[in-house]
Protein backbone atom coordinates (compact mmCIF):
# COMPACT_ATOMS: atom_id res chain seq x y z
CA UNK A 1 0.00 0.00 0.00
CA UNK A 2 1.73 3.33 -0.93
CA UNK A 3 2.66 6.04 2.39
CA UNK A 4 0.18 8.31 1.90
CA UNK A 5 -2.70 6.01 1.62
CA UNK A 6 -1.52 3.91 4.48
CA UNK A 7 -1.65 7.23 6.76
CA UNK A 8 -5.17 8.10 5.44
CA UNK A 9 -6.06 4.62 6.73
CA UNK A 10 -4.23 5.00 10.16
CA UNK A 11 -5.89 8.17 10.31
CA UNK A 12 -9.80 7.61 9.94
CA UNK A 13 -8.74 4.37 12.12
CA UNK A 14 -7.58 6.72 14.79
CA UNK A 15 -11.03 9.39 14.40
CA UNK A 16 -12.73 6.29 14.46
CA UNK A 17 -12.07 5.01 17.25
CA UNK A 18 -12.01 8.64 19.30
CA UNK A 19 -14.54 9.67 17.95
CA UNK A 20 -17.47 7.25 17.98
CA UNK A 21 -20.66 8.13 19.34
CA UNK A 22 -21.29 7.07 22.75
CA UNK A 23 -24.23 4.15 21.81
CA UNK A 24 -21.08 2.44 20.52
CA UNK A 25 -19.30 2.28 23.25
CA UNK A 26 -22.24 1.37 25.43
CA UNK A 27 -22.03 -1.92 22.91
CA UNK A 28 -18.50 -2.66 24.31
CA UNK A 29 -18.71 -5.95 26.23
CA UNK A 30 -17.67 -3.91 29.40
CA UNK A 31 -15.17 -5.60 31.43
CA UNK A 32 -13.89 -7.05 29.49
CA UNK A 33 -14.10 -11.16 29.45
CA UNK A 34 -11.22 -13.62 28.68
CA UNK A 35 -12.72 -16.37 26.08
CA UNK A 36 -11.46 -19.31 25.00
CA UNK A 37 -9.53 -20.58 27.78
CA UNK A 38 -7.61 -17.34 27.50
CA UNK A 39 -5.72 -15.80 31.25
CA UNK A 40 -5.71 -12.41 32.02
CA UNK A 41 -3.32 -10.93 34.90
CA UNK A 42 -2.53 -7.47 36.09
CA UNK A 43 0.73 -6.61 34.72
CA UNK A 44 0.92 -3.00 36.59
CA UNK A 45 -1.16 -0.98 38.24
CA UNK A 46 -1.27 2.47 39.92
CA UNK A 47 -1.56 4.38 36.67
CA UNK A 48 -2.93 7.93 36.01
CA UNK A 49 -5.46 7.22 33.76
CA UNK A 50 -3.47 5.68 30.81
CA UNK A 51 -3.53 6.18 27.57
CA UNK A 52 -0.90 5.69 24.53
CA UNK A 53 1.96 3.02 24.72
CA UNK A 54 5.19 1.90 23.27
CA UNK A 55 7.66 -0.26 23.91
CA UNK A 56 11.62 1.35 24.44
CA UNK A 57 14.42 0.05 22.88
CA UNK A 58 15.50 -1.21 25.96
CA UNK A 59 12.37 -3.85 25.59
CA UNK A 60 10.40 -1.69 28.52
CA UNK A 61 6.82 -0.20 28.21
CA UNK A 62 6.49 3.30 28.45
CA UNK A 63 2.96 4.51 29.00
CA UNK A 64 1.46 7.97 29.00
CA UNK A 65 -0.64 9.40 31.76
CA UNK A 66 -3.43 11.78 31.49
CA UNK A 67 -2.48 12.24 35.51
CA UNK A 68 -5.24 13.28 38.29
CA UNK A 69 -6.22 16.75 38.26
CA UNK A 70 -9.75 17.01 38.90
CA UNK A 71 -12.38 18.81 36.88
CA UNK A 72 -15.06 22.04 38.57
CA UNK A 73 -18.66 21.00 38.27
CA UNK A 74 -20.56 23.57 36.40
CA UNK A 75 -24.11 22.87 35.94
CA UNK A 76 -26.53 24.49 33.67
CA UNK A 77 -27.69 26.85 32.88
CA UNK A 78 -24.45 27.65 31.58
CA UNK A 79 -23.06 31.74 30.36
CA UNK A 80 -24.42 33.55 27.75
CA UNK A 81 -22.23 33.14 24.41
CA UNK A 82 -21.28 36.19 22.36
CA UNK A 83 -21.23 34.81 18.82
CA UNK A 84 -17.89 37.77 18.07
CA UNK A 85 -16.37 35.75 20.82
CA UNK A 86 -16.57 32.18 18.84
CA UNK A 87 -12.38 33.15 17.11
CA UNK A 88 -10.77 30.23 15.99
CA UNK A 89 -7.78 31.26 18.25
CA UNK A 90 -10.10 31.90 21.54
CA UNK A 91 -8.90 31.22 24.78
CA UNK A 92 -11.43 29.27 26.46
CA UNK A 93 -13.72 26.01 26.10
CA UNK A 94 -17.67 26.36 25.99
CA UNK A 95 -19.78 25.41 28.92
CA UNK A 96 -20.61 22.34 29.02
CA UNK A 97 -17.41 20.95 28.20
CA UNK A 98 -15.86 23.84 30.32
CA UNK A 99 -14.86 25.74 32.24
CA UNK A 100 -11.60 23.38 32.16
CA UNK A 101 -8.98 23.01 35.71
CA UNK A 102 -5.67 22.88 34.50
CA UNK A 103 -3.03 21.53 36.54
CA UNK A 104 0.59 19.24 36.46
CA UNK A 105 -0.22 15.75 37.18
CA UNK A 106 0.87 15.16 33.55
CA UNK A 107 3.09 11.75 33.43
CA UNK A 108 4.79 9.18 31.48
CA UNK A 109 5.98 5.82 33.17
CA UNK A 110 7.93 2.59 32.22
CA UNK A 111 7.09 -0.68 33.57
CA UNK A 112 9.79 -3.12 33.24
CA UNK A 113 9.51 -6.86 32.71
CA UNK A 114 8.54 -7.49 36.26
CA UNK A 115 5.89 -5.65 36.14
CA UNK A 116 7.81 -2.53 38.44
CA UNK A 117 6.70 0.72 37.03
CA UNK A 118 9.03 3.98 37.55
CA UNK A 119 8.58 7.53 36.91
CA UNK A 120 10.09 8.70 33.68
CA UNK A 121 8.63 12.35 33.33
CA UNK A 122 6.21 13.77 35.42
CA UNK A 123 4.65 17.22 36.57
CA UNK A 124 3.41 17.83 32.75
CA UNK A 125 0.45 19.99 31.63
CA UNK A 126 -2.48 18.27 32.77
CA UNK A 127 -6.63 19.90 32.42
CA UNK A 128 -9.72 17.92 33.37
CA UNK A 129 -13.34 18.97 31.94
CA UNK A 130 -16.27 20.27 34.02
CA UNK A 131 -17.13 17.48 35.75
CA UNK A 132 -20.70 18.04 35.02
CA UNK A 133 -20.16 16.09 31.16
CA UNK A 134 -17.56 13.78 33.07
CA UNK A 135 -14.25 15.64 33.76
CA UNK A 136 -12.52 14.02 31.11
CA UNK A 137 -8.94 14.28 31.83
CA UNK A 138 -5.92 15.24 29.44
CA UNK A 139 -2.25 15.09 29.83
CA UNK A 140 0.30 12.95 28.35
CA UNK A 141 -1.27 11.10 25.51
CA UNK A 142 0.86 9.41 23.68
CA UNK A 143 4.88 8.32 23.24
CA UNK A 144 6.64 6.90 20.48
CA UNK A 145 10.56 6.13 20.29
CA UNK A 146 12.38 7.82 16.79
CA UNK A 147 15.55 5.23 17.53
CA UNK A 148 16.84 5.60 21.43
CA UNK A 149 14.73 9.00 21.63
CA UNK A 150 11.40 9.15 23.52
CA UNK A 151 9.10 11.41 22.39
CA UNK A 152 5.56 12.79 23.62
CA UNK A 153 2.45 14.98 22.56
CA UNK A 154 0.77 16.43 25.43
CA UNK A 155 -3.06 17.66 24.82
CA UNK A 156 -3.28 19.01 28.33
CA UNK A 157 -1.75 21.98 27.63
CA UNK A 158 -2.87 25.23 25.95
CA UNK A 159 -4.69 28.80 26.86
CA UNK A 160 -7.69 26.94 26.66
CA UNK A 161 -6.98 24.07 28.92
CA UNK A 162 -6.16 26.72 31.48
CA UNK A 163 -1.85 26.68 30.42
CA UNK A 164 -1.34 29.90 28.90
CA UNK A 165 2.47 29.55 29.08
CA UNK A 166 2.39 25.36 28.22
CA UNK A 167 1.38 24.93 24.90
CA UNK A 168 0.00 21.70 23.47
CA UNK A 169 3.00 20.68 22.02
CA UNK A 170 5.14 17.25 20.81
CA UNK A 171 7.93 16.92 23.16
CA UNK A 172 11.41 15.44 22.98
CA UNK A 173 11.52 13.76 26.81
CA UNK A 174 15.74 12.82 27.96
CA UNK A 175 16.23 10.04 30.47
CA UNK A 176 16.42 12.21 33.39
CA UNK A 177 12.61 13.52 33.16
CA UNK A 178 13.75 16.92 31.70
CA UNK A 179 11.65 17.79 28.47
CA UNK A 180 11.57 20.15 25.62
CA UNK A 181 9.05 21.02 22.74
CA UNK A 182 9.85 20.40 19.66
CA UNK A 183 6.39 21.57 17.73
CA UNK A 184 3.55 23.65 19.35
CA UNK A 185 0.62 21.86 17.83
CA UNK A 186 -2.15 24.32 19.75
CA UNK A 187 -0.38 27.41 17.59
CA UNK A 188 -0.43 25.18 15.07
CA UNK A 189 -4.51 25.29 14.75
CA UNK A 190 -5.10 28.74 15.59
CA UNK A 191 -2.89 29.55 13.14
CA UNK A 192 -4.56 27.03 10.49
CA UNK A 193 -8.44 27.65 10.28
CA UNK A 194 -9.65 24.23 9.21
CA UNK A 195 -12.98 22.61 8.17
CA UNK A 196 -13.70 22.74 12.14
CA UNK A 197 -16.58 25.20 12.64
CA UNK A 198 -15.00 27.83 15.72
CA UNK A 199 -19.05 28.32 16.55
CA UNK A 200 -19.42 24.32 17.12
CA UNK A 201 -20.10 23.79 21.10
CA UNK A 202 -17.29 21.09 21.56
CA UNK A 203 -15.04 23.35 19.58
CA UNK A 204 -11.26 22.98 21.25
CA UNK A 205 -8.86 25.68 20.02
CA UNK A 206 -5.63 24.25 21.39
CA UNK A 207 -6.94 20.50 20.16
CA UNK A 208 -7.05 17.23 21.89
CA UNK A 209 -4.47 15.66 20.16
CA UNK A 210 -4.69 11.83 20.59
CA UNK A 211 -2.10 9.17 18.92
CA UNK A 212 1.78 9.65 17.89
CA UNK A 213 3.53 7.21 15.39
CA UNK A 214 7.03 7.70 14.22
CA UNK A 215 7.31 6.72 10.86
CA UNK A 216 9.39 7.46 7.47
CA UNK A 217 12.23 9.99 9.59
CA UNK A 218 8.96 12.08 11.27
CA UNK A 219 6.07 12.37 13.42
CA UNK A 220 2.65 11.93 12.84
CA UNK A 221 -0.33 13.02 15.01
CA UNK A 222 -3.99 13.12 15.26
CA UNK A 223 -6.84 16.08 16.31
CA UNK A 224 -9.72 14.55 16.46
CA UNK A 225 -11.25 17.81 17.23
CA UNK A 226 -10.33 19.46 14.49
CA UNK A 227 -10.07 16.68 12.44
CA UNK A 228 -6.73 16.47 10.76
CA UNK A 229 -3.98 14.44 10.77
CA UNK A 230 -0.51 15.94 10.29
CA UNK A 231 3.44 15.23 9.88
CA UNK A 232 6.07 16.46 12.27
CA UNK A 233 9.91 16.96 11.36
CA UNK A 234 12.37 16.58 13.70
CA UNK A 235 13.02 20.19 13.14
CA UNK A 236 9.46 20.74 14.41
CA UNK A 237 7.94 21.87 11.15
CA UNK A 238 4.18 20.98 11.01
CA UNK A 239 2.30 19.83 7.47
CA UNK A 240 -1.29 18.99 6.71
CA UNK A 241 -1.87 15.37 6.32
CA UNK A 242 -5.24 15.04 5.84
CA UNK A 243 -8.07 17.06 6.66
CA UNK A 244 -10.98 14.49 7.37
CA UNK A 245 -14.01 16.53 8.89
CA UNK A 246 -14.04 17.58 4.78
CA UNK A 247 -13.80 14.56 3.66
CA UNK A 248 -16.80 13.34 6.00
CA UNK A 249 -18.69 16.54 4.78
CA UNK A 250 -18.31 15.78 1.40
CA UNK A 251 -20.75 12.12 2.05
CA UNK A 252 -22.72 13.62 4.34
CA UNK A 253 -23.60 17.16 3.10
CA UNK A 254 -26.45 17.25 5.32
CA UNK A 255 -24.14 17.05 8.47
CA UNK A 256 -26.57 14.37 10.05
CA UNK A 257 -24.22 11.39 10.25
CA UNK A 258 -26.20 9.27 7.90
CA UNK A 259 -25.29 9.26 4.99
CA UNK A 260 -21.19 7.44 5.93
CA UNK A 261 -23.12 4.53 6.24
CA UNK A 262 -26.08 4.23 3.39
CA UNK A 263 -25.67 3.18 0.35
Amino acid sequence: MPKQNSLLALAIATLGLCCAPPAAFAQLPLPVIAHGGAKVSIVADGLHDPRGMAFGPDGDLYVAEAGTTPGIYTPPPGPPIDPATQTHDRCYINWPLGPTNGGYTGRISKISRDGSVTTVADGLPSVANNTFVGGARMGVAAVTFMGTHLYAITPGGGCSHSHPRDPNALLRVFPDGLSIPIADLGAYLSSHPDSKNPADTDFEPDGTWYSLVSAWGAFYTMEPNHGVMVRVSRRGEITLVANLWEKVKQIDAEHDGDKPTRR
